[in-house]
């Protein structure tokens, strides 16, 4: 649901995007207001979003992405299920 609701997201976009700015004359202005209106709205609802609090404040975060890649493609050598899960992401990436 929520890759689908993604694509359908970028699809309408690009479809918007390409008719605002396709518009004669003032096209790029109007794709221009929209995306200021969007951001604006977007951060108005992000306000209503409940706090909550971490699950895990012990957690710490890798952010080397090459240790960290490392890491996940040793555990998916030993995990099986693991090894599938990521094949399955994997593959619907690439469709």
């Amino acid at each position: 649901m929520v890759e689908m609701g993604t694509f359908v997201a970028i699809l309408l976009g690009n479809i918007a995007g390409g008719l605002l700015v396709a518009m004669p004359g003032e096209g790029p202005v109007y794709v221009a207001v929209s995306c200021v209106a969007l951001v604006l709205a977007g951060r108005a609802v992000a306000q209503y979003i409940p706090a909550a609090p971490a699950t895990d404040p012990g957690l710490w975060i890798n952010w080397n992405p090459v240790t960290e890649t490392w890491r996940n493609l040793r555990l998916a050598h030993d995990n099986i299920v693991v090894f599938c899960s990521m094949l399955g992401i994997s593959y619907t990436s690439i469709k």
